[in-house]
């Protein structure tokens, strides 16, 4: 596992997924084309192709490779027009430790999606436990197209509760693993004087 920043990451295509495809030159291919379990998509032409794992960007390059051999200068325009929820496992210090599905939250009158981040899991939860070390909340993300290989980071809520600083809310990634670490007991006193 390697410590690294998450808050740059692309995302993961994954089974549930619902992309649009549009063929510049080919408008009989454009379509929109869902992820199957496996992993796998269907494309006209071409047939069954693994894109699970990949970037929108590798995913992209995949498919415009496979159509040289059958259109002449093929230009593929790939978005996610749906994506699936995102199911994280959150451990260690909370209320109720197991594995959530969030999906992603239409706001009311307006076409804004929302997508969620630790707070959204962490409220989901049921919260943290009175022994919960804010400032030491582990996060592990899943690389593309890696199979069981993980990066992870250290992140600190203290900073969002104490001042209202976001940057260590980060959006959730399907596969993500929370571990709520526990306070040591010199810490615990030094944080009931601070929160007094």
């Amino acid at each position: 596992i390697n410590e690294q920043s998450l808050s740059n990451d692309v995302y993961i295509i994954g089974p549930g997924d619902l992309l649009e495809l549009i063929f510049f030159g080919a408008p009989e291919f454009n379509g929109e084309y869902k992820i199957l379990n496996d992993g796998s998509i269907n494309l006209p032409l071409i047939g069954r192709l693994q894109l699970s794992g990949s970037t929108v960007e590798k995913a992209t390059k995949l498919i415009i490779n496979l159509y040289k051999n059958e259109l002449l200068q093929p230009q593929i325009y790939l978005t996610i027009k749906a994506a699936r929820p995102i199911r994280v496992s959150i451990s260690g210090e909370i209320s109720r430790p197991g594995i959530y599905s969030l999906g992603l939250k239409n706001e009311s009158n307006t076409n804004n999606r929302n997508i969620p981040t630790l707070v959204d899991v962490v409220r989901e939860a049921g919260g943290f436990t009175k022994d919960a070390n804010l400032a030491k909340i582990i996060l592990k993300r899943k690389l593309p197209n890696e199979k069981e290989s993980f990066k992870k980071t250290t992140l600190n809520l203290f900073d969002l509760i104490k001042k209202g600083d976001q940057s260590n809310n980060l959006y959730l990634f399907d596969g993500d693993i929370i571990q709520i670490e526990k306070v040591e007991s010199e810490q615990k006193s030094n944080f009931l004087i601070t929160r007094s």
